[in-house]
């Protein structure tokens, strides 16, 4: 089950890029701030499941668990995510965007 959730999330992330390749734009979310092509694509991760896992995250950008984990930190820094819950049943929150 779990490698099906991680399946369609991967299918998910690869429209989204087909579809903007498509429109020849860059992937964006628009904070105000000045984040990072990998950021931004954690902020659209976390939008579209927002219980996704540093795992999850670092592998649907193929980054190493720790670099994910680095680019969750500086989100968290800039304060555009907080986690909400635990580490095992909570999720994340989009803040400022």
């Amino acid at each position: 089950m779990f490698d099906e959730h991680i399946r369609n999330l991967e299918q998910t992330i690869r429209n989204y890029q087909a579809s903007i390749e498509d429109e020849g734009l860059e992937p964006r979310v628009d904070v105000g701030i000045n984040v990072g092509i990998n950021e931004q694509r954690v902020l659209e991760l976390i939008r579209i499941n927002n219980r996704s896992t540093a795992k999850e995250i670092a592998e649907s950008l193929s980054v190493s668990l720790r670099q994910g984990e680095r680019i969750m930190a500086a989100l968290k820094e800039k304060g555009l995510i907080k986690r909400v819950g635990s580490n095992k049943s909570g999720h994340w929150e989009l803040r400022g965007g």
